[in-house]
């Protein structure tokens, strides 16, 4: 068998068959390759994002920017020509490129494109070869424009909510339950109200920022029923300051979404009612005297025509029996009795007049240089007379000359009061009137009975008006109360020490050696 035998040899037919064949194959392969070039920038100008792909030399392999042209104009990449040429008209590639960038670092790299007004993210990434070498590089081109507007609005927006949220004047905090009830907020108001820097609390839990423990056990109380409840929480919560002040707070707990999920984050509103408590106590107690002061002041008034009547029938009794008698010793008899009776009318005239005038704010004072021991002389002499009581009063005087600068007839008024006031109840001892000139440029007088003394409960209320501890007792229940205020005029203090069954000692001051301006009421 010869080679040409051995060998198997094609008629042409069936060599242009084959060759056909092949062409029908390499052009369904081109058209596969065609549509899939088709379908992926298709992908690619529905994902709203530019594509370019550059080799080494920073030629344009491919682009797909259809969506940014309108953006990037007539100097955008184009397929086979060097980027930096046709979009920024330069000879080298530019200094900052992030193409250049990625050759170098391998990495992915940033970049930020401005044209026509809007704001283009170009992000760059290298392209390996099955060798792991860089052939290339992928830009991205995303418009940005939008974003940065909405960041640079919300960062406006946030800097607005801060500043305001900074400057209410109520407190406002935020925990967080899923970290132990730690502290995320807390704003200028609680820094002011506490003492407590934002510093110290931001990421702390209250043990570890409050050092009462019993407003610790208030707070997380109150915080676990909100979480149990999931219900609105109104409280009043009492905590206290960094300079162991007190304080009291009407908050409000409610539940805000976590931004990372899990539990929602505690928001409390708080206001600092203090104040508020101290005045609504104070408006209690003064409701309290007020209702106290019609009381008495109904009593007093159901009180005054008994007290004025019996001085009144005593002297128009009296003296009608002095007509009726021609007996000396008797009339003489008379005549003190409707003296004494007299004194004692006139007496509830001048409290009443007085309280009245105290009311009106117009009391009359007269200041001059005043010689404290002939006032002193005078109102024991005046009240010895005046009084039949087997109780001596005895005069103790400190100096042998003592003036002051004030009023003679409010202190004789004041001492007069006192003194009639330890008569009515000591029964035996002594009553000793005087004064002692302090240290503190002050001088005191004061009244000591061996009386009943009073009672300590009724010490605190013994200044106020209307004020009669023994219902029994002749006046009016207003000659210390009118004491108080001539005193208190007069730049000075009125008091009185007592134990029951022991007496009593009434005193006040008044200033010594310095000339006074009057209080105004």
């Amino acid at each position: 068998m010869t080679d040409t035998q051995n060998h198997n040899f094609h008629s042409p037919e069936e060599l242009l068959a084959r060759l056909e064949k092949n062409e029908q194959r390499l052009t369904a392969a081109k058209q596969k390759a065609a549509k899939a070039m088709t379908d992926r920038k298709i992908v690619l100008d529905n994902l709203n994002i530019g594509m370019v792909y550059l080799n080494k030399e920073f030629v344009v392999q491919w682009e797909s920017l259809n969506l940014y042209s309108h953006i990037i104009g007539e100097d955008t990449y184009k397929e086979g020509k060097l980027c930096y040429q046709t979009v920024f008209h330069r000879d080298t590639p530019c200094e900052n490129c992030p193409v250049k960038r990625i050759f170098e670092s391998k990495s992915q790299e940033y970049h930020s494109l401005e044209r026509s007004g809007r704001i283009l993210e170009v992000t760059a990434n290298p392209v390996f070869n099955e060798d792991n070498e860089i052939e290339g590089g992928v830009l991205k081109l995303e418009d940005i424009t939008e974003r940065i507007k909405q960041e640079k609005e919300i960062a406006r927006l946030n800097i607005l909510m801060d500043a305001i949220l900074n400057n209410i004047p109520v407190y406002l905090f935020v925990k967080d339950p899923n970290n132990d009830f730690r502290y995320v907020y807390w704003n200028k108001a609680l820094v002011s109200g506490t003492g407590i820097t934002a510093a110290k609390v931001l990421g702390r839990k209250d043990e570890e920022i409050f050092s009462d423990s019993l407003d610790v056990e208030r707070f997380s109380k109150n915080d676990k029923t909100l979480m149990d409840t999931r219900e609105e929480l109104h409280v009043v919560e009492k905590f206290t300051t960094t300079n162991g002040e007190k304080r009291v707070a009407s908050s409000i707990k409610t539940l805000i979404p976590s931004s990372t999920g899990g539990l929602p984050l505690i928001l409390g509103i708080s206001w600092d009612i203090t104040e508020l408590k101290k005045t609504e106590q104070e408006l209690i107690i003064a409701k309290e005297k007020a209702e106290e002061s019609n009381r008495l002041k109904t009593a007093f008034l159901a009180n005054m025509s008994h007290e004025i009547r019996t001085p009144l029938n005593a002297i128009v009794g009296f003296s009608d029996l002095m007509t009726e008698t021609e007996e000396i010793e008797e009339k003489q008899e008379y005549i003190k009795i409707i003296k004494k009776n007299n004194d004692i009318l006139l007496q509830l005239i001048t409290d009443i007049l007085d309280l009245s005038k105290i009311e009106a704010e117009v009391l009359d004072f007269n200041l001059s240089t005043t010689d404290v021991n002939k006032v002193c002389e005078e109102v024991v002499t005046s009240c010895t007379m005046r009084w039949d009581s087997p109780v001596p009063i005895i005069l103790e005087k400190s100096l042998p000359e003592c003036y002051i600068y004030s009023d003679k007839n409010r202190i004789y008024q004041v001492l007069t009061n006192m003194i009639n006031n330890a008569l009515k109840f000591t029964q035996e001892g002594e009553i000793r009137v005087g004064y002692h000139v302090l240290d503190n440029n002050t001088i005191r007088f004061y009244v000591q009975d061996t009386g009943i003394g009073i009672k300590e409960k009724h010490i605190p209320t013994i200044f106020d008006r209307f004020v009669k501890l023994n219902s029994f007792a002749q006046g009016t229940g207003l000659g210390l109360a009118i004491c108080k205020n001539i005193v208190e005029q007069l730049h000075g203090e009125i008091g009185v020490e007592s134990r029951w069954g022991e007496g009593s000692c009434f005193w006040f001051t008044l200033p010594y050696d310095k000339k006074i301006v009057l209080k105004t009421s």
